[in-house]
């Protein structure tokens, strides 16, 4: 089974299909859903400040594998699929009416892994594909966005859970000393660029032993940084 762009978008939001283990989403390549990963919804108010919430939207981070590829062994990524989605009290009004709240936006995972690219950056994974649309008459906000952003799987060894910093902890002293001085190189280098992860718990991080490089893996919610920040050690 196969889904197109317009048919795909419907797999995030309130109005979400779940999407069946093996179907096939189409961009500009071609990518098998092995699993779901996780799932947001971001729903603001009339009543908010728009300045401060911007466009209420939903998304969903599937696992998955290019199809049709003759790299061996295959490339698997994760896909996040972003959807606008109306504010709370304009959910059953009429579609002309939610259209008014059609944005479009560049949403900053895109723009940090974009940024990232121009920067010949070594230490994120790489984007493999995305696509920028707009949603149909029929869907929740009429004109708003969806964006589809893949970025490659990277191999080993996830830092942390959500849970717990165990495996860092259970490192060596000598590694440990590694990995931070990896995350100290990378991390000042994401400042000076204009972008930092959110997110850069252990859970967030992947070690790659061959390389000896710390991976930054989750730019949900990216945060872009005006004025370079200064390292500051803790002792």
């Amino acid at each position: 089974m196969s889904l197109n762009v317009k048919q795909s978008c419907h797999l995030a939001g309130s109005d979400s299909k779940k999407p069946p283990q093996g179907v096939v989403i189409e961009l500009e390549e071609r990518w098998r859903v092995l699993s779901q990963k996780e799932e947001h919804e971001f729903q603001g108010s009339e009543q908010d400040d728009p300045r401060w919430s911007g466009p209420s939207y939903a998304c969903i981070q599937l696992k998955v594998r290019q199809v049709g590829s003759r790299i061996t062994p295959p490339v698997n990524g994760y896909m996040r699929i972003y959807k606008q989605i109306p504010t709370e009290e304009t959910v059953a009004d009429r579609p002309k009416v939610r259209a008014q709240q059609a944005k479009t936006v560049v949403l900053p995972e895109l723009g940090a892994y974009r940024q990232l690219i121009d920067k010949g950056s070594t230490f994120t994974p790489r984007l493999l594909d995305s696509m920028e649309q707009r949603q149909d008459i029929y869907s929740f906000v009429p004109g708003g966005f969806v964006v589809w952003i893949v970025t490659e799987e990277v191999s080993g060894v996830r830092l942390g859970n959500a849970v717990s910093d165990e495996t860092f902890w259970s490192m060596g002293p000598c590694v440990r000393e590694q990995i931070r001085a990896s995350f100290k190189e990378s991390f000042i280098k994401t400042t000076r660029w204009g972008w930092i992860p959110l997110y850069h718990r252990c859970g967030d991080l992947v070690w790659d032993a061959n390389s000896s490089t710390v991976f930054f893996i989750n730019w949900f919610m990216a945060v872009h940084v005006v004025t370079p920040q200064s390292w500051t050690e803790l002792r």
